[in-house]
């Protein structure tokens, strides 16, 4: 591959990456975690996995007990975006799903996202200010 653009040996790399884990039936699950530090009923500060879209911030501000509120992501780890479902729809770099060539394929977990993850991750944060 001497010669091709990094972007070209990047991908090749990361598709046989990918084939290996189905050839090794790797259907580990895209972790996500979720915590909350709340102190009395004026701020809320929730740290989660990942690159989180900015509509699960909006959320948290209305709907966490808390009139400050503060949204972390990448804490303990980043291996993928977390789109709402209809960004899934749209597609783009951060929401593609395979076959698309996007962020679910370039981060080292490989895990596409589909749609009714973000009733799972919405059920997960309600969970912790609720």
């Amino acid at each position: 591959m001497e010669g091709k653009a990094w972007w070209m040996i990047d991908t090749v790399l990361c598709l046989r990456d990918l084939r290996d884990k189905i050839e090794h039936h790797d259907e580990d699950p895209l972790r996500f975690e979720a915590h909350m530090l709340r102190i009395g009923d004026q701020w809320s500060l929730l740290a989660a996995t990942h690159e989180l879209f900015a509509e699960y911030q909006l959320m948290l501000d209305k709907a966490a007990p808390t009139e400050h509120n503060m949204m972390l992501a990448y804490t303990n780890g980043c291996e993928s975006y977390i789109p709402m479902d209809r960004d899934l729809a749209l597609g783009g770099y951060e929401a593609a799903t395979f076959p698309a060539d996007g962020a679910a394929l370039r981060y080292p977990h490989r895990r596409a996202l589909r749609s009714g993850f973000e009733k799972q991750v919405i059920e997960q944060l309600r969970s912790l200010w609720g």
